[in-house]
């Protein structure tokens, strides 16, 4: 079986769905309880992790984030596959494709 890693970004309610969409660049879905969720799919943990550090250093160009804020997001991404943004929380899951084979008997 091969695996695939997938990204899935939440912010709590509306009020921060614009972050949500600013910062990841992936379709949003909203919830039964406000929440919005944001998702895409990779191919390997590094290219998921690749993706977070990317949308990390796209945030900091444009906040006042400290590097040692800095620091301890880059350390949860590579240790905790995890990822908070003000109020956006990412983190990685790995997806495990199950493929069934059809037997035909003749």
């Amino acid at each position: 079986m091969e695996s695939k890693f997938k990204i899935i970004a939440k912010v709590p309610t509306h009020h921060t769905i614009g972050d949500l969409r600013s910062a990841f660049n992936m379709p949003t879905k909203q919830h039964g309880n406000g929440a919005f969720t944001a998702s895409e799919e990779f191919e390997t943990i590094n290219e998921a992790k690749k993706y977070l550090i990317e949308r990390l250093d796209r945030y900091r160009d444009h906040s006042d984030m400290t590097d040692e804020k800095y620091n301890d997001q880059l350390e949860n991404i590579e240790n905790r596959e995890y990822l908070r943004l003000s109020g956006i929380t990412a983190h990685i899951e790995e997806l495990e494709e199950k493929y069934f084979e059809l037997y035909v008997n003749f």
